[in-house]
């Protein structure tokens, strides 16, 4: 079910007033565990039972590494065997038909290349992964929300929460990738008066704005970033469908999140940011404290911190930085496009720290400095998007080559088109990095500007919406 769908915009007040309904607990996490697998399932069923399985197991692995006086060795067992099962379905579902499609020829691997990606299985896999590490941790004292049952209702209790951890519907199929630690102490009653109306619907207008308005209109604008339909355009249009294609990217993206995020407010939980002005950046490394941040503390938490991190030497934090990045661009997609974005992006953060410009604090960097910063990162990452959308490198690297070769100009109609809906990304940006000069500002001046911002985001919500479809990290 898409969140700028009519079918959601029945589906939410249903499930919020039975929510609301009664102030039990038991009871609000049952209607949203049952609402989240309908949502999940409306248009493909098959898909509920494995996640399903998925759930079941990461709960059961959960109760067993909880479980007070278990063997240390039994533990350890019940551990590596739930982490093989979550990266071993998330390999067979979205990483077999690359394997076999990289080192082998011919029917007797098609059946394997045709296997369809469940839609949102690289997020809950995560959220199972970091359940099943979270409990190795806490052992028999668990941790804040969820403690090692006693009696058979606390046991039912135990894995009702898990269970709706695993498929709370706002951010099960793209994100934000919601850590076990940040998520089980919220779980509780929730009365309506305490929901939290202004910053929902703050984060749920500007969310729609960014999907519906900003990013799908500069779909259609970008729809010429296609092999070889970019081939004859003049080198202006082809600088401008990149950037319209990185606007596009980041609004299709963080749009979702917000939505997820003004949802979940609804219900009277949390999730965390996952934007922070990324296009902003002056280095690469500052990127990635910007970008996808959830994704981002996943991976630090629970990959390159078990890798050593920083603390084996700088050959060692080089190692570590690549195949982080290389590993976090195979999750993005089952496609060595990008395999080659994660490692361009590896390669780069190891060059920064190398440097010294991925140390210190950008903030205290020179003006000029940070103005050549940016330019580079902007142009770096937009560039690198391309994978995203031309997953053949060589096409990839035919665009690189038309940008060097092909005649000067832009088309007019394009140049107009993207220049107007990127606009609002511009803006956005804009307004993040003018927070501190906004702090200045009088209440009720502040008040009013942000009421004119979010009246006429939601009246182009209204009015100048683009064609509908999915959100882009949905593939992933």
């Amino acid at each position: 079910m898409l969140f700028n769908s009519w079918t959601f915009a029945a589906f939410l007040p249903v499930v919020w007033l039975l929510h609301h309904a009664w102030r039990r607990a038991w009871w609000q996490v049952g209607v949203l565990t049952v609402a989240s697998l309908a949502f999940y399932g409306w248009h493909t069923p098959w898909l509920v039972p494995l996640l399903m399985v998925s759930t079941g197991l990461n709960s059961w692995a959960a109760r067993e590494l909880m479980r007070p006086g278990a063997p240390l060795a039994r533990r350890r067992r019940v551990m590596w065997g739930a982490l093989g099962f979550n990266l071993g379905a998330l390999g067979f579902f979205k990483y077999a038909g690359l394997v076999v499609g990289t080192f082998w020829d011919g029917a007797s691997g098609s059946w394997i290349g045709s296997i369809p990606l469940p839609i949102g299985i690289s997020f809950y896999t995560f959220q199972g992964i970091s359940l099943v590490m979270e409990s190795w941790r806490a052992g028999a004292s668990g941790f804040p929300g969820l403690e090692p049952p006693r009696g058979r209702k606390e046991e039912g209790w135990f894995h009702a929460r898990v269970w709706f951890f695993k498929a709370f519907f706002p951010q099960l199929i793209a994100g934000p990738i919601v850590k076990a630690g940040e998520f089980f102490h919220q779980i509780g009653p929730k009365r309506l008066w305490d929901v939290d109306w202004g910053g929902a619907l703050r984060k749920l207008v500007l969310g729609f704005f960014l999907k519906m308005v900003v990013a799908d209109n500069l779909k259609e604008a970008t729809a010429a970033l296609a092999w070889p339909g970019f081939m004859e355009l003049p080198r202006g249009s082809l600088l401008l469908l990149l950037y319209g294609f990185s606007f596009r990217i980041f609004a299709d993206f963080a749009g979702y999140s917000l939505i997820a995020q003004g949802l979940a407010r609804l219900f009277g939980y949390e999730l965390p940011l996952n934007f922070l002005h990324p296009y902003l950046a002056p280095s690469l490394t500052d990127f990635w404290r910007r970008w996808h941040l959830s994704l981002s503390s996943w991976l630090r938490e629970y990959l390159y911190i078990p890798l050593g991190g920083n603390r084996h030497g700088e050959a060692r934090t080089y190692v570590n930085l690549f195949l982080v990045m290389f590993l976090g661009g195979l999750w993005h997609g089952a496609a060595w496009s990008y395999a080659a974005w994660g490692t361009a992006h590896g390669v780069g953060l190891a060059l920064e720290r190398w440097t010294g410009v991925g140390r210190g604090d950008p903030g205290r960097w020179p003006l000029w400095r940070r103005a050549l910063g940016w330019v580079v990162t902007f142009h770096g990452v937009s560039l690198l998007w391309l994978l995203f959308q031309l997953p053949d490198i060589r096409h990839a690297w035919g665009f690189v080559r038309c940008l060097a070769t092909n005649g000067d100009g832009v088309l007019p109609q394009s140049a107009f088109v993207i220049g107007l809906f990127g606009l609002p990304v511009a803006l956005h940006h804009a307004w993040g990095g003018l927070a501190s000069w906004r702090a200045g500002w009088a209440p009720a001046w502040r008040a009013r500007v942000e009421a004119l911002a979010y009246g006429t985001m939601l009246f182009l919500v209204l009015v100048n919406s683009g064609s509908g479809g999915d959100f882009i990290y949905f593939q992933f």
